[in-house]
């Protein structure tokens, strides 16, 4: 009894899901089989997967049957179904007559001699070329209406609907108003990306599409959308190809390439944030990377963020070199990062930094006739280690801590943390769907509190960021100030530290804030 083999092939998902054409297929290619004497059919099909795709798994498996010699003969509705890639479809045709296997196909007439396989080849080359056309035209298509101000693939941002038959974008009232939300409290709270997901995860608000829950590159990707401000960006990156790269090995995927800013189109969709208020976003997030940028990790550096290298004027960074005898030391960016050219500058010891850095700032807030010396003069000041002072530097932004702020912040937080309450103890809200929110409120009231109090205590004790403005402090206030306070009194009276080779350190006073 002879085996013979049907292959079948839909090329795009949506066929795949919905079986379009394909049982007509198997049914076409399997009656053709049996009419040829096939005593037994095995299938093999192929789901979704692009015809200029060689590896595909249905393929696979009926090229290991065929070397196994287990089929008689192969039956195909289509050429255009075996590949749609004419080098391929040689190259499988050639495979397919070199196991002995019969190839036969329901609608075009298969001929094993020199005009039929040049025949063959033209058929191939025509169904390669009517495929690029289509894609040419579909994607002219699309675009056109694109330019008319109609989506493209019917993706939008969270908060917007998409209606398929007009194939144009509406407001989602449910999302939209979250999105507002969302915004209201990054621009006038200072919220960051993680402490917004906790609380909207507190509140069971629903999260983007495929989205389990609340995440921080999520809130990220919405806070910079500026489709938020009524036009939304598309045409940006060039997937040409990319269809295939679920079916090609790691190495082999096509890259997604980003166009030129001047081939990106723009349609018009409803505005859900106003211009103002997006700006005041945008300035949060930047308040909030500066923030955290300069914030201390596992090993605290004194000179963070203001050591910068003498040779090449790159930062230095800390580093702990030696763990067991837990050596500190600065070291230049340009050692790690491969765009910056590596200077000579050795490792320089971090305690012997910091100690005459520190000695010199204890000089200058302890006695400020002799910081406003240095200031004016540029001269030698007393320390552990040599040290030249560099020009005034130039003036630097007064920080925005303010009182009054922090202290609308805590009522607001409090506001809040009563009208979640009141909808607790009224029933209607259960209590494990707002405790994550009411624990971050807590948290959140608990550290503005300490904000303020500390505010209060710096301002008796230093009543002014600029330096020329300070009372003296004497060392005894200085020594049961914090690593972070110290690190802060640093930054206050010192713009930058270079270091060099030979040990020097070359020191830039800060003049005040303006």
């Amino acid at each position: 009894m002879s085996v013979w083999a049907v292959y079948a092939r839909v090329s795009t998902e949506e066929q795949a899901k919905f079986g379009a054409s394909l049982a007509s297929q198997i049914e076409a290619a399997t009656d053709r089989a049996l009419a040829l004497g096939a005593g037994e059919v095995i299938t093999f099909v192929d789901e979704g997967v692009p015809g200029d795709v060689l590896g595909r798994p249905g393929i696979t498996r009926l090229r290991e049957a065929m070397a196994n010699r287990s089929i008689a003969g192969l039956v195909v509705y289509d050429p255009d179904r075996l590949a749609r890639n004419l080098a391929h479809q040689l190259l499988l045709t050639e495979e397919i007559q070199t196991a002995g296997v019969k190839l036969e196909f329901v609608n075009f007439e298969w001929k094993d001699t020199d005009e039929g396989r040049l025949f063959y080849s033209i058929r191939g080359a025509i169904a390669e070329y009517e495929k690029a056309k289509i894609r040419e035209r579909t994607t002219r298509g699309k675009w056109a209406k694109v330019k008319q101000g109609y989506s493209p693939n019917g993706r939008v941002p969270y908060g917007y609907l998409f209606d398929k038959p007009s194939r144009t974008i509406s407001v989602n009232p449910e999302t939209a108003a979250w999105v507002k939300q969302i915004f209201f409290w990054i621009a006038r709270e200072g919220l960051g990306p993680q402490r917004l997901a906790n609380r909207l995860n507190a509140l069971n608000v629903p999260p983007p599409q495929r989205a389990s829950q609340w995440g921080t590159s999520s809130l990220r990707h919405i806070i910079r959308n500026p489709a938020y401000k009524g036009r939304q960006v598309v045409h940006k990156y060039n997937t040409e190809g990319t269809h295939k790269n679920p079916h090609l090995p790691k190495e082999q995927r096509i890259p997604v390439l980003m166009r030129a800013p001047e081939d990106w189109l723009t349609i018009p969709i409803p505005q859900l944030i106003d211009e103002p208020t997006w700006a005041l976003a945008q300035a949060a997030m930047g308040d909030l990377r500066h923030k955290h940028a300069g914030r201390p990790g596992k090993h605290f550096f004194l000179l963070q963020r203001i050591a910068a290298c003498g040779i090449c004027g790159a930062s230095l960074y800390g580093a702990r070199v030696n763990r067991a005898l837990n050596s500190r030391y600065y070291r230049c960016t340009s050692q790690v990062n491969p765009r910056l050219d590596k200077c000579g500058l050795p490792h320089m010891p971090a305690d012997q930094m910091e100690a005459t850095v520190w000695e010199l700032v204890l000089g200058w807030a302890t006695d400020l006739e002799q910081h406003a010396r240095a200031v004016a003069t540029a001269a030698p000041a007393a320390s552990a280690a040599p040290v030249a002072l560099a020009a005034p530097a130039a003036s630097a932004q007064p920080p925005t801590a303010d009182l009054s702020h922090l202290q609308n912040q805590l009522t607001a937080v409090q506001q809040e943390q009563a009208q979640l309450s009141a909808l607790v103890s009224g029933g209607l809200v259960k209590p494990e769907h707002v405790s994550g929110a009411i624990r971050e409120l807590s948290q959140r009231a608990g550290t503005l509190a300490q904000m303020i109090e500390q505010f209060g205590r710096e301002a008796a004790i230093n009543p002014g960021w600029n330096p020329g403005d300070c009372r003296p402090l004497t060392r005894d206030d200085l020594a049961a100030w914090a690593p972070a306070q110290r690190q802060e009194l640093v930054k206050r009276y010192i713009e930058e530290v270079h270091a060099y080779p030979d040990g020097k350190l070359r020191v830039v006073p800060r003049v005040g804030w303006s």
